[in-house]
């Protein structure tokens, strides 16, 4: 079922994917694999909440499936569940401190939850730690940029370039 989903996902059949895991979700309700997929099918339907519904079900099924904290808590930000996100993405935080993927999610819920203030403490901090980081470059550029600081944003932008001239994503 997961090889013929993926084949019309990839050709954009994302309904006939999903009523294809549906179907076999009929008949093996808390097969992991089948739910993780389902939650992706979710997203490109344009259904976050229905997404997270089937994160929840992952994690009731295969409670110790890796990054399911993360993935619950990024599925509820897509929901705006931001309250609810916070929490979750705390708690992959706590188990994955220098998990970069993890350390973004935690700016981005700190944002939603709307103190971008503290969103923009935390991601100085990593790239002062990490001064060569593009990821934390990126981050904090964004934050600012978001904040409307454009200017602030383009000098970091070119003094990282500067200080790594070879560096093709910035």
């Amino acid at each position: 079922a997961i090889l013929a989903a993926q084949a019309m996902s990839a050709q954009g059949e994302y309904e006939r994917a999903a009523e294809t895991l549906q179907n076999a979700l009929r008949r093996n309700p808390g097969e992991p694999r089948l739910l993780a997929f389902q939650s992706q099918i979710a997203l490109l339907l344009g259904s976050p909440r229905d997404s997270v519904d089937f994160l929840y079900k992952l994690r009731e099924s295969a409670p110790d499936t890796p990054g399911i904290e993360l993935s619950l808590g990024l599925g509820l930000l897509r929901a705006g569940l931001v309250e609810d996100a916070l929490p979750m993405i705390e708690d992959a935080l706590a188990k994955n401190p220098d998990n970069p993927r993890v350390q973004v999610a935690y700016t981005q819920a700190l944002e939603a939850a709307g103190t971008p203030e503290k969103a923009l403490a935390y991601a100085s901090g990593l790239l002062e730690s990490e001064p060569e980081q593009v990821t934390y470059i990126t981050l904090v550029g964004t934050l600012l940029e978001s904040q409307g600081r454009t200017a602030e944003a383009r000098g970091l932008y070119l003094e990282r370039l500067k200080a790594q001239p070879g560096e093709p994503t910035l």
